[in-house]
């Protein structure tokens, strides 16, 4: 009862208040108040000293008890998604019934439910008892609800990571999916300075109807911006060789250079590799050979092999641009010493199969020849060996070179310029102001510096170090580990040089993963999955490594929109 008494104001009440009437009671119940003067400053004060925000015991375990409820129907979810397990059935719609199956497929989410509530589920029991129809949480908008809780969980923490990185290069690539919509899938390449190691994290499928190159690089545009990625600090693009991508005036790089011109755009080195091996098969006995050598695969198919197989290529998997380019070039190399020394090389090559084809019976001679026949080699000999060697060992040698120049070698113009940051090659030497002075133009708005001089004071300091050092690194990642590990302020502009060199994408076979995954999550049977519900199962099931909390997951859950039930605290 509250009554009003000139500019007084009482409340009548009991001696004590609050819940064990523990809370003496004064003005404004049993002292009139006075000071409407400073009352704004009173309550303030008052209200702090109470504590009048804090919940009571029973809303507290109301609302501990709500979020129990939840946690197995989220941590049910999440399992699914880390198993590319589907979650719906024919008929999932209605209560699940604990002591019969249903005669119709109801889903392996509710199957799953029912099995935990044979073995003693208490918590899930109770819930599905207590709640009515409409607020078991267990229909597919909660699902999706709970499944995009979980994407932006798993998103935000590879945003934060590309953010703090500062430097990145985007990997893309488009593949059609069951339902006949485009995937345009996004990968993010960036390095690490806790691991050490350069990351590729995939962030999401956008979807496209317009496979133009403009029309896709406005869908990559747009979606950094929408995931408030600073789109300035883009310096690689890494695509496939389709036209609509790498494209020189109309593709996706080009496009992407036009807006961010510190944004190169790298051709896949394995693709490259793989269309110049391709390229040199086209000498028609080499081609007609390559069925044969395919049944080698099957030297590999053991557990013991194809291990040992699996250990060597995980021991290049980070590696720069440099350290790319410098393999292909010994592999070019090998390939120029081999043809120069042509008449001494097949022989022994010559030799070597001549055994084998005396153990198996096969008679090592020359193909009918005439002197005016067009379909086969017709060229000068005096024996088998003179015949094969100019017929396919020489031409395959010759449009092998060709095409490592061509195609792989072409990513050198890049490495030319970042050579001047990389101690192995410069020890000893002075500083070569042109590559650097292009490093400087290119980069200059990343590295935020006043004067090409600094940057050269502070190279020339680097170079300093490395004469001083016997133990050079010998790659942009060992220089950039040095940096890193000693927690030297004194190289920041070569740091972030070394940073933007190592990120610049060598190789994109990341994103035909994603597609496997693609096909897995959307199936025949699967073909209406909304884009949402896609993104946040392919989040789950590819980024096994990041954990996805319940409690995180139940936080996120409330604020997508009002509930029933109270979850926070």
């Amino acid at each position: 009862m509250m009554v009003f008494i000139a500019s007084s104001v009482f409340f009548f009440a009991t001696e004590t208040a609050r819940t064990g009437g523990h809370q003496i009671l004064g003005k404004l119940v049993k002292k009139e108040f006075r000071n409407w003067k400073n009352a704004l400053e009173v309550f303030a004060g008052h209200e702090s000293k109470i504590q009048y925000n804090q919940l009571d015991l029973a809303s507290k375990h109301r609302i501990e008890e709500n979020r129990k409820r939840i946690l197995p129907i989220i941590d049910t979810i999440i399992l699914y998604g880390r198993q590319c397990i589907s979650l719906r059935g024919h008929r999932d719609s209605g209560p699940i019934d604990s002591d019969i199956d249903p005669i119709e497929n109801d889903g392996n989410f509710k199957a799953i439910l029912r099995s935990k509530l044979r073995y003693g589920d208490e918590i899930l029991k109770l819930h599905l008892e207590s709640m009515s129809k409409t607020a078991t949480y267990l229909s597919a908008k909660t699902q999706n609800e709970i499944i995009n809780a979980c994407g932006d969980i798993i998103t935000k923490k590879i945003v934060n990571k590309i953010i703090e990185a500062k430097f990145f290069s985007i990997l893309a690539d488009e593949s059609t999916d069951i339902s006949c919509i485009e995937q345009f899938s996004l990968y993010f390449c960036f390095y690490n300075s806790t691991t050490m190691k350069i990351e590729e994290n995939f962030l999401k499928f956008v979807p496209v109807t317009n496979l133009t190159g403009q029309s896709l690089a406005n869908a990559l545009i747009t979606t950094l911006e929408g995931l408030n990625i600073n789109s300035n600090f883009m310096v690689g693009q890494g695509y496939d060789g389709s036209s609509s991508i790498s494209g020189a005036f109309h593709g996706v790089q080009a496009y992407i250079r036009a807006k961010y011109s510190s944004a190169i755009y790298v051709h896949c080195a394995s693709y490259s590799l793989n269309l110049a091996i391709s390229d040199a098969c086209t000498v028609p006995q080499v081609r007609n050979s390559m069925p044969t050598l395919s049944k080698l695969c099957n030297f590999f198919r053991t557990p013991k092999r194809q291990n040992v197989f699996a250990t060597e290529i995980e021991k290049t998997i980070n590696i720069d641009l440099s350290q790319a380019i410098l393999l292909a070039k010994t592999v070019r190399n090998t390939l120029a010493e081999m043809r120069q020394n042509a008449v001494q090389e097949f022989k022994k090559i010559f030799e070597t199969a001549q055994p084998s084809c005396e153990k198996y019976g096969v008679e090592i001679s020359v193909p009918r020849v005439t002197s005016r026949q067009r379909k086969r080699d017709n060229v000068p000999h005096s024996t088998p060996e003179e015949y094969f060697r100019r017929t396919i060992f020489v031409p395959f040698v010759d449009s092998f070179i060709l095409h490592l120049d061509e195609r792989l070698l072409s990513h050198d113009q890049i490495l030319r310029s970042f050579a001047v940051i990389i101690p192995s090659e410069n020890k000893n030497q002075e500083v070569n102001e042109v590559p650097l002075r292009q490093l400087y133009a290119a980069y200059e708005y990343l590295l935020d510096v006043e004067s090409f001089e600094i940057v050269l004071g502070e190279v020339k300091l680097w170079y300093t170090v490395w004469k001083e050092n016997n133990e050079t690194p010998k790659t942009a990642m060992d220089a950039l580990a040095f940096l890193l590990q000693n927690n030297t302020k004194l190289f920041l502009k070569v740091e972030a040089l070394l940073k933007i060199f190592v990120t610049i994408p060598v190789t994109t076979p990341s994103n035909e993963r994603t597609f496997s995954t693609l096909r897995r999550l959307k199936t025949y049977l699967r073909n209406t999955t909304r884009e949402n519900r896609l993104n946040g199962l392919a989040l789950l099931s590819i980024h096994r490594e990041i954990p996805v909390s319940v409690d995180k997951v139940i936080n996120l859950f409330p604020k997508q929109k009002n509930r029933r039930l109270e979850f926070f605290l």
